[in-house]
């Protein structure tokens, strides 16, 4: 019996034509306003492997009356929309904090995500940021 694969060394996806993402920010976030620590797209003809992707945040200044801090990362695919988010409760005390992780997103070309840190209109005001590591390689 003959069996027919792949030959040489390029024999992992991950492995064809690779190039390192890391990509992310750390920000003050006033009141009323969101800060992108994180936008990345799949270039065409590219596939991604993102192995990690971290956000955290951290009330600095008490938060107003109904006045919310969130951390999320927004998956927007032309297929599937996600998002995973972890948010203060309203009017949180200074060093209220939370952070989410996630492992293992796998992207195909024009897949876009960000991560976003955002706080409500108020008096208040947080810290955040968020993170990616991962490899892109040829589809």
């Amino acid at each position: 019996m003959l069996l027919f694969g792949p030959s040489g060394t390029r024999n992992y996806p991950t492995d064809r034509n690779p190039a390192r993402i890391v990509q992310g920010g750390a920000a003050a976030i006033g009141a009323g306003t969101s800060q992108t620590f994180v936008d990345y797209t799949v270039p065409t003809n590219r596939r991604a492997e993102i192995r990690f992707a971290r956000a955290w945040y951290i009330v600095t200044t008490a938060l107003a009356a109904g006045q919310v801090v969130s951390a999320h990362l927004d998956f927007l695919s032309p297929v599937i929309n996600n998002v995973i988010t972890v948010q203060s409760i309203p009017a949180a005390a200074v060093n209220d904090r939370q952070q989410w992780e996630a492992t293992a997103l796998f992207l195909a070309a024009g897949d876009r995500f960000q991560i976003l840190g955002t706080l409500a209109a108020g008096a208040g005001v947080a810290s955040g940021a968020g993170g990616i590591s991962g490899v892109e390689y040829d589809a």
